[in-house]
């Protein structure tokens, strides 16, 4: 029963953690796209402004972090899951 639960565990945290790597992966791709078109400045004007230039760097560095933290937990679930505790081996073990 314990090995069960075990590997439901270890399968829910690969899919989470491959679902977290697919949307850090869209936003990537966003981020690279927003990069490539101005990174919003069309939005303000044909001047460019202080208050313009700010609002792209925080959307800038929005997109960037929300990125990494999305692959960051992505990776570290997946490996949760790919990498057996010792201690998981040991019980399973003993009940085998």
């Amino acid at each position: 029963m314990l090995a069960k639960v075990f590997r439901v565990r270890r399968i829910l945290q690969l899919l989470g953690g491959l679902t977290s790597f697919a949307v850090g992966v869209g936003f990537a791709f966003f981020f690279i796209q927003y990069l490539r078109e101005g990174a919003g400045l069309k939005y303000f004007g044909p001047g460019v402004s202080s208050g313009g230039v700010l609002m792209a760097l925080v959307h800038v560095v929005g997109l960037f972090l929300a990125f990494v933290l999305c692959l960051v937990l992505g990776i570290v679930l997946c490996a949760y899951s790919l990498v057996p505790y010792p201690k998981d081996e040991k019980q399973v073990k003993k009940q085998t």
